[in-house]
């Protein structure tokens, strides 16, 4: 178990360390050129090529930390009514369909980038390989397989407490409950 709660440390310093520099960098391109634009008349050609770019490897990334963090779209009318027992299930079944189904994502991802890298596409202003942002796509996917299946140890392995995800204990869970 400890092993598992190293690489969930580690994965989640990469996940923070892609999404921060990520959304900066994005941040920073963007608007030094809107700022170039505006004030010298001149738009960078390449700007809008490594915004995209970057968009791309934030989502993808980010799909891995929000189901770390339990932030994902969540269904929770049923969850919320049922006893101890019938959640623990619920987590147990979601967390492998959910896993499953981002390692087969993962995979029809990979086949695409490869296919890309095959194609030899660069992007147009700056002549970097396609490939080498799509990449991230299949990353995203599979660093999500991995929180989900590190969500369903830790409710297997925990016999009081539920996860929903790889950090958040449901006890921790901040709902917001609306009353009429």
């Amino acid at each position: 178990m400890g092993a598992l709660l190293k690489i969930n440390k580690g994965l989640r310093k990469f996940e923070e360390f892609i999404l921060g520099y990520g959304i900066l960098a994005m941040a920073v391109m963007l608007i030094g050129n809107s700022v170039s634009r505006t004030v010298f008349s001149n738009s960078w050609k390449f700007a809008e090529e490594i915004g995209q770019m970057f968009m791309i490897i934030v989502t993808f990334v980010g799909t891995s930390y929000a189901a770390r963090i339990a932030r994902h779209i969540v269904m929770s009318a049923i969850f919320d009514l049922s006893p101890f027992r019938v959640k623990k299930v619920f987590l147990y079944v979601t967390s492998i369909i959910t896993g499953g189904a981002m390692i087969y994502l993962g995979y029809l991802s990979t086949q695409y980038v490869i296919t890309v890298y095959g194609s030899a596409r660069i992007t147009p202003a700056l002549g970097i390989p396609m490939w080498t942002f799509y990449a991230f796509v299949p990353l995203g996917f599979f660093l999500t397989a991995v929180q989900y299946f590190i969500s369903l140890v830790l409710n297997i392995t925990e016999k009081e407490e539920l996860y929903l995800g790889s950090e958040k204990k449901a006890s921790d869970r901040e709902d917001v409950v609306a009353t009429l």
